[in-house]
C-alpha cells in the first residue's frame, strides 16, 4: 500500500512536471513565433527603406543634372552680362 501511495504520487509529481515543461514550451515557441514576425516586419521595412533610398538617389541625380544644365546656361548669360557692364 505505501509503495502504491508513492507511487501515485510520483506519478502525480511527474504528471505536473510534464505539464509545467509543456506549458513552458508552448510559451517558447509563441515568443519565438514573435520574434519571427517582428524580424519579417523589420526585413520589410528595410527592403522598402532601401527602395525609398534608391529613387531619393534618382530623384537627386536627376535634379542635379538639371541644375548642372541650367548653371551651363546662365554662365554665358551672365558673363556677357558683366561685360555689358564693364
Amino acid at each position: 500500500m505505501a509503495v502504491r501511495i508513492k507511487t501515485n504520487k510520483d506519478i502525480k509529481r511527474l504528471t505536473e512536471e510534464r505539464d509545467a515543461a509543456l506549458q513552458e514550451y508552448s510559451l517558447i515557441m509563441s515568443e519565438r513565433d514573435s520574434v519571427h514576425r517582428e524580424l519579417e516586419k523589420l526585413t520589410d521595412d528595410l527592403s522598402q527603406s532601401k527602395k525609398q533610398i534608391k529613387g531619393l538617389e534618382t530623384q537627386n541625380k536627376e535634379l542635379a543634372d538639371k541644375f548642372t544644365g541650367k548653371q551651363n546656361i546662365l554662365k554665358p548669360k551672365l558673363r556677357y552680362i558683366v561685360q555689358a557692364i564693364k
